[in-house]
């Protein structure tokens, strides 16, 4: 959720509609008021709104019939009822119509703000979820494959434009479970010319003396011929190649340079016609032998933890892609669901959510519907999970994700310590 939640207050009395206004104003939450529904249906054309706030008793028309108008033209937008004290059964009839609250007048304005904040951000979360789900039948190119609204993200699916231009060896850094193979798979198959198949190796499962051998082959006619000139026209990625011999990845490093390899016991450099693709962790002295050698293309990847915002749509794009491999359709993505998801942000690796999305696109996910879990449990999630969203977009730093939250800097500070939240493991 990269954007602040709009809100729209609607009250006949303008003492009323105003002061609420500048309370929410206050808040930091961007709002809007209107005297009456007529002038508020005019308003929220288009989906203006995240958030409608109204008065119960108007002329002409009440805002029972304003829920009814807008619940027809956009059924994302939540709608909070303001109500007298006589009016609670008025009030639970608007929740059987759709409202996702009411709220008995007077309220106090810490009441108010808080309750506001709270389904604003539900708003905002349910129609990117919606945006998602929209996006999943017939999307096409890098934002299916590595979707996500973070710079990070954006970053990722532009080296992916041009890396997939040409056939130069590349480099995928990153922490186990941040999508590394992924990311080579995806070069394989929208790269122009190396269309050949796929060859994944694991240099952790290669013994020292027989590295040599195995990738580059022999200079006999009885030795092996290696496997980066057996795969002609191939896509090779070696995985865990910081566990391969130092000398090991100098050669691959001069192999990535000159498109040549040495045979063991040879003299004479041998031409390859493959792709290389390495995928090495982040804190690797590979990665910097290769940047001195010739600045090849390197991907550094960011754990999810790191990414919050990006894992609404990461999980969208894993379902569409599980549900596409059983030959069904994929499920629709509730808002429990991806709350409980983003409330796990701070642990999860991209290998723990591909199992979520294959367990939910063939219905064996558990949803959080099923287990008695109490409304203030879920609240609890799912404020954890949006702070530690701001937190990781922020790099761990409070200051800024208090800005961002709007709220004092002493307050995010109580409800970390509260969620039980460390920051300084998203720094």
């Amino acid at each position: 959720m990269t954007r602040q939640p709009r809100i729209l207050v609607v009250d006949d009395e303008r003492v009323v509609r105003e002061s609420t206004g500048e309370l929410m104003e206050l808040a930091g939450l961007q709002t809007s008021i209107a005297a009456d529904a007529a002038s508020a249906l005019a308003m929220h054309r288009n989906g203006a709104f995240d958030v409608i706030l109204s008065d119960l008793r108007m002329p002409q028309m009440s805002g029972l019939d304003l829920l009814q108008a807008i619940k027809r033209t956009d059924s994302d937008c939540s709608f909070v009822m303001m109500t007298g004290h006589g009016d609670v059964p008025v009030a639970v009839e608007a929740m059987r119509l759709g409202a996702d609250d009411f709220i008995e007048k007077p309220c106090s304005a810490d009441v108010l703000v808080e309750r506001i904040k709270r389904i604003a951000e539900r708003a905002l979360l349910r129609r990117e979820i919606r945006d998602l789900q929209s996006q999943l039948d017939g999307s096409a190119g890098f934002e299916h494959d590595w979707p996500g609204s973070s710079a990070h993200a954006h970053q990722v699916r532009a080296m992916l434009h041009t890396v997939c231009a040409n056939d130069d060896p590349v480099l995928v850094a990153g922490p186990k479970g941040s999508g590394r193979s992924h990311i080579a798979r995806t070069i394989h198959q929208h790269s122009v010319g190396h269309a050949s198949h796929f060859l994944m190796i694991d240099a952790a499962t290669i013994a020292s003396a027989d590295q040599h051998e195995t990738l580059f082959g022999g200079a006999t006619y009885a030795s092996r011929e290696g496997l980066l000139r057996a795969n002609k026209r191939a896509t090779i990625c070696i995985r865990n190649a910081e566990t391969l011999a130092p000398q090991v990845q100098d050669m691959l490093v001069a192999a990535l340079r000159d498109r040549q390899i040495l045979p063991a016991g040879g003299e004479t450099p041998v031409a390859i016609d493959c792709r290389l693709i390495m995928v090495t962790q982040r804190a690797s002295a590979l990665v910097s032998a290769l940047r001195e050698a010739f600045g090849s293309w390197v991907f550094e990847l960011l754990p999810l933890s790191r990414r919050a915002e990006d894992i609404a749509s990461v999980f969208a794009g894993m379902v569409s892609r599980a549900a596409a491999r059983a030959g069904t359709e994929a499920p629709v993505l509730s808002l429990d669901l991806i709350s409980a998801i983003l409330a796990e942000a701070d642990h999860l690796d991209m290998r723990q959510m591909m199992d979520r999305a294959h367990n939910f696109a063939l219905g064996t996910e558990p949803q959080a519907g099923d287990t008695q879990t109490s409304l203030k449990e879920l609240l609890h999630e799912f404020e954890r999970g949006v702070i530690l969203a701001r937190l990781a977009a922020h790099r761990g730093n409070q200051s800024k994700t208090a800005q961002a939250l709007r709220i004092p800097r002493r307050t995010l500070g109580e409800r970390i310590a509260k969620l039980g939240i460390d920051p300084s493991e998203l720094a």
